[in-house]
């Protein structure tokens, strides 16, 4: 079951670098729930000004 969307959005980065990568979400997990279809894109320049780090877009079921 799709609860949202999660966006985040870090720092630059520099070629090759490996990062960790928190994603939380303000959504609990209940026993047995999963995540799932993590998308990574990596990009060398900084993040745009004024973009939120963090964004959630609850689904509505």
């Amino acid at each position: 079951m799709l609860i949202g969307n999660l966006r985040t959005i870090t720092g630059l980065s520099t070629p090759r670098q490996i990062k960790t990568i928190l994603l939380i979400s303000p959504e609990p997990l209940e026993s047995l729930e999963y995540i799932s279809g993590i998308e990574v894109i990596c990009h060398q320049e900084a993040k745009p000004e004024g973009t939120a780090t963090v964004t959630f877009n609850k689904v509505e079921n």
